[in-house]
């Protein structure tokens, strides 16, 4: 009963255009419970993608997998993004969630991206993807995050400690 409960709210946030802090999931029946409700939103015209970040890559690594991720999910659309010259992480980051908000605009849909692991940006060598990841949310109204992450207290901290960069820009649920 609780699991229908958390994805009630999850349903609703991701709905209202909010972000979400998505804990767990652990157990399989919870891990299937989340992807059907993914594959669910995806059938009723939301667009969504999904980003298992590593922790291998590096700010410019993460911010090129998720702008060919943005990419590949409005495949339909053609694509006129600028040529880069600038090749910063920040740059790369703003340019593509950018163009998929006003493609959420122009398209009136929206758009639900996943971020698997998120806790690895904090600590990424190369910048502060956290920090750039506010200023971009502050300006995407067609776009909704699920960060999700197998450390919570990890995940957590990012976005309830008045200190860091994300603070305040999600509403949490612990699936178990």
């Amino acid at each position: 009963m609780k699991d229908s409960l958390e994805m009630l709210k999850l349903q609703q946030l991701v709905e209202n255009g909010q972000n979400v802090l998505l804990f767990g999931p652990e157990t399989p029946k919870s891990q299937l419970t989340v992807k059907n409700y993914f594959r669910t939103l995806q059938s009723h015209g939301k667009k969504v993608t999904t980003v298992e970040i590593s922790d291998s890559w590096n700010a410019l690594e993460f911010s090129n997998r998720l702008s060919s991720a943005i990419i590949e999910t409005f495949q339909s659309i053609p694509v006129h993004m600028h040529s880069r010259k600038d090749l910063r992480y920040q740059v790369i980051l703003e340019d593509a969630l950018s163009w998929a908000n006003h493609q959420c605009m122009e398209n009136e849909c929206h758009l639900v991206i996943v971020l698997k692991e998120f806790h690895l940006l904090k600590d990424m060598f190369g910048g502060r993807v956290d920090a750039a990841f506010r200023t971009v949310i502050q300006r995407t109204r067609n776009i909704s995050f699920v960060f999700m992450s197998s450390e919570k207290e990890a995940l957590s901290r990012m976005f309830i400690h008045k200190s860091q960069p994300l603070y305040g820009m999600a509403s949490s649920i612990n699936i178990s």
